[in-house]
């Protein structure tokens, strides 16, 4: 009995967090109680189908390096870091692709009910005299905070969440103890599991250290020669993943700096009620601050650190830094480390009470009692009766990732009455009206009744307010693995209905992806040539029947007359190797239009001098279309028409483009309807998930007739109607060579015999992790056409082998094999290590200047710049 009241909050408070999301989940049908899923943006767009495709890198289906699922063929190395590298992941070896969609319910469940258990950890182990109760009440506020509630999302920063309270363990361990043991563990882990939330840690520990360093106290120059080290140590450990993952986030254009630019408040309506989850900060961090007069300067130390942590979520050139320069949605990325900051401001507060109970105030407390049984019953009735009468305003977020003044307006009054109920439980608790324990028991009682609302709020709204969102996903995942097919193909989406990274989920090799790994130059030259990208996402929706054949697009999803999804197998396909007899050009020319690209890729691939792309006039009969200076100017009543007269079998295609760009959205999106022989095809062409080539159908020597309406005024770079000579397209195919690869595993590997030296164009996306090899002999190759490989054959029999090891990875290993050994020795070694007293003052000094320098470049440098 002893080591279960010891130890009970350990279990007791990752049981209540697990309680209420059962009892919610079982309420709302979510699963494992219903078919409903909390799932929803990033997590379907993103981390499950991510999910799936790790199911296959851990079966042997797929590489973690060279992965042809995603984008064409990229490196998988910094996705896997990013997104899928902790223990939870694995639990998808053993779960069928099919039920994952509602499997990441219990996966998101975990990871909360493990915050939950660290946040205990860390009370039990730093703040023993705040008592069982109090930690079990911090420990469900910290698993069920804001961050959790808003950002789950994207389930990978919840394994960041969960390890900061080990984090934190371990810094109070440094400085304490003059131990850094278990902080070099603690980072390694925080750069392992997500190496881009690491950078924000980082900030953290620095501002954390910094704070430190100026306090003077006695151990401090020891202390920051075991910083130093054991960061030193860590950073080397984890060389091979920061240093290839960093690379890689270069190339992807992800890394951009637009403080200058920025505005000077946050979004307010959206960070703040990220805070809005934990009330119970306000009235005890104020107390803290303005009634405590007995603080130590360690608790000093911590209430700096939370204002500190605080500035981000008003000031956001200071926000944008956090965010490493950027973001595009979640602006408070680094939000539980506030929280659990301000948390760990509480516990300050409660250690330093340890004044005993009047014992002539111990009857009355039993009268006082009614106070805080009326006030809860009172919260249950109100919070959840305002929260089903406002529930359309205060769930904006769900819709949008953004709030606005309703939601703020709504949230913020409920947050309010949370607040006075606190505040009324510290004021009777503070005027010894209340024991301990009954305080504790009652604040217990409101987190979990504040707790129950945010869940329903945040986490059961987006099935109720949508419960048929991923119908899409469930419809087309019965098609997981069902091609079977000896030849290297790609598959390709007809329907735009697929998520961008499904179709790799599915097992197959695609075009699609969207994490903010991949490449920019590939998402600019898919643009370019007629297929779907925005943002960070690129698609296969679009192109046309030559861009599908020279990127061996064999099968494409597309849906049937009676709405049922099926593959359908393309008229024309090449191999992945395609022979030219000449070296083709590094760049697409700037000046030619999507149509014109199409032309320009048959004659310089082929060799071919025919015209395989007509471009059709519009009738004259149109109105509302001008070009001037090779843009086109349409007007909002702009009414187009084309008359077309097919010759043989050719394919017709519409195109409406202005420029390559990674906007999320673009102006002349939804601007117009277009008709196909009086039937309409599009109502509002292009959008975010279709601005490619529009295929307008298949027709043989006819009468086409196709018009177009302006829903709004735009203008445009490329405009019009063409057609593609599908039998010349056919023929020149058959004429063609082409290398037999074939790719398993992360390797693309072939033969070919050449009569003469020549070229293979290889349609991956250009990258210099490749590694060629002919005939055992590395050679050098180049970027062709924006961004494909092309590189040299002999005359007589080629063994073609390619892989792809990610940039900077041998070199980081070798740094990794290095900080291992040094880890090894100085863990041998430490008792004998005795530094000078000048070294420990250098130490001192560096630790000082770093973070002084890094708070100044977050903090002063972004508002210096936006000001001037």
């Amino acid at each position: 009995m002893k080591v279960v009241k010891k130890y009970y909050p350990l279990i007791t408070a990752p049981v209540i967090v697990m309680v209420i999301l059962l009892y919610l989940f079982a309420k709302y049908h979510l699963y494992p109680f219903g078919d409903g899923t909390i799932a929803w943006c990033d997590m379907n767009q993103q981390t499950i189908p991510l999910l799936m495709q790790l199911k296959d890198v851990l079966s042997g289906k797929e590489s973690i390096f060279l992965n042809m699922a995603n984008a064409g063929g990229m490196n998988f190395f910094g996705v896997f870091f990013f997104f899928l590298s902790n223990p939870f992941s694995l639990i998808v070896f053993f779960v069928p692709k099919e039920t994952l969609l509602l499997f990441a319910d219990i996966i998101v469940l975990l990871k909360l009910y493990t915050c939950a258990f660290t946040a205990a950890l860390y009370f039990m182990t730093c703040r023993k005299k705040i008592g069982g109760g109090l930690t079990v009440s911090f420990s469900v506020m910290y698993a069920l905070c804001g961050y959790g509630m808003l950002f789950y999302q994207n389930i990978m920063w919840l394994d960041i969440m969960y390890w900061f309270p080990i984090l934190m363990i371990s810094l109070e361990k440094l400085v304490k103890e003059e131990k850094n043991g278990l902080y070099i563990f603690s980072l390694i882990i925080c750069v392992i599991m997500n190496f881009y939330l690491s950078y924000m840690v980082a900030i953290f520990i620095l501002a954390y250290m910094g704070l430190y360093v100026f306090s003077k106290e006695n151990n401090v120059r020891i202390v920051c020669a075991k910083f130093l080290s054991g960061t030193g140590i860590a950073a080397m450990i984890t060389a091979v993943i920061w240093l290839c993952c960093y690379l890689q986030t270069a190339r992807s254009g992800r890394i951009a700096f637009s403080v200058e630019d920025s505005k000077f408040l946050t979004s307010y309506m959206t960070t703040l009620p990220l805070l809005f989850c934990t009330a119970f900060l306000v009235p005890v961090i104020l107390i803290h601050i303005f009634s405590n007069k007995n603080r130590t300067p360690k608790q000093n130390r911590n209430i700096f650190l939370f204002g500190f942590m605080l500035i981000p979520f008003f000031i956001e050139p200071v926000n944008l830094m956090w965010h490493t320069g950027n973001y595009m949605s979640f602006p408070s990325r680094f939000g539980f480390m506030t929280i659990f900051i301000g948390l760990i401001c509480c516990a300050d507060l409660f250690e330093n009470d340890n004044e005993p109970f009047p014992k002539n105030k111990k009857v009355l407390s039993l009268l006082w009692l009614m106070i805080p049984s009326v006030l809860t019953v009172f919260y249950v009735h109100y919070s959840q009766k305002y929260i089903d009468k406002n529930f359309s305003a205060l769930t904006e977020y769900i819709k949008t990732l953004w709030g606005n003044k309703e939601s703020f307006d709504g949230l913020a009054r409920l947050f309010v009455f949370t607040v006075l109920c606190y505040t009324i439980l510290c004021i009777l608790y503070r005027k010894k009206c209340i024991i301990r324990p009954i305080f504790s028991f009652f604040i217990l009682a409101v987190c979990i009744l504040e707790s129950v609302g945010n869940v329903k709020i945040y986490m059961t709204a987006p099935y109720q307010d949508n419960p048929k969102r991923t119908e899409n996903f469930q419809s087309v995942i019965p098609f997981c693995d069902l091609l079977s097919d000896d030849e290297f193909y790609r598959v390709a989406d007809d329907t735009g209905q697929a998520d961008y990274n499904l179709l790799g989920a599915m097992g197959y090799n695609s075009l699609g992806h969207y994490t903010s790994l991949i490449n920019q130059d590939y998402l600019y030259t898919q643009r370019r040539l007629g297929y779907t990208t925005v943002w960070r996402k690129a698609g296969s929706v679009g192109g046309t029947a030559l861009t599908d054949s020279l990127y061996s697009v064999k099968y494409r999803l597309v849906k049937s007359d009676d709405e049922e999804y099926l593959f359908e197998k393309q008229p024309l396909y090449l191999d992945m190797g395609i022979i030219t007899d000449h070296s083709l050009a590094e760049e697409l020319p700037e000046t030619l239009t999507r149509a014109e690209i199409q032309q320009y890729l048959f004659s310089e691939i082929f060799s071919e001098k025919q015209e395989l792309i007509q471009e059709y006039s519009r009738s004259n009969q149109s109105k509302g279309i001008i070009r001037s200076d090779d843009r086109y100017f349409i007007s909002d009543d702009a009414d187009i028409y084309y008359n077309v007269t097919v010759t043989g079998l050719t394919r017709l295609y519409f195109d409406c483009f202005n420029r390559v760009s990674d906007d999320l959205s673009e102006s002349y999106f939804k601007s117009l309807k277009i008709k196909v022989n009086d039937e309409l095809l599009e109502n509002s062409y292009p959008t975010s998930d279709k601005n490619g080539l529009l295929y307008l159908g298949e027709f043989q020597d006819e009468k086409v007739k196709i018009e177009i309406l302006a829903n709004q005024s735009i203008t445009c770079y490329s405009f019009g109607v063409f057609g593609l000579d599908m039998n010349l397209l056919k023929d020149t195919l058959n004429d063609s060579e082409n290398c037999h690869l074939s790719y398993h595993n992360g390797k693309i590997d072939g033969d070919y015999t050449a009569s003469e030296s020549a070229n293979c164009l290889l349609m991956i996306p250009f990258s210099d992790e490749l590694k060629i090899t002919v005939n055992g002999e590395k050679i050098a190759y180049k970027k062709v056409l924006s961004d494909f490989v092309e590189f040299p054959l002999r005359q007589g029999d080629n063994h073609i082998e390619i892989q792809s090891i990610p940039k900077g990875f041998a070199i980081g290993l070798t740094i990794t094999v290095a900080g291992v050994i040094l880890l090894i020795l100085y863990l041998l070694f430490r008792k004998r290590i005795h530094l000078s007293d000048k070294l420990l003052l250098c130490c001192q000094i560096v630790t000082g200047f770093i973070s002084l320098t890094i708070l100044l470049m977050v903090y002063a440098f972004p508002l210096i710049i936006t000001i001037l």
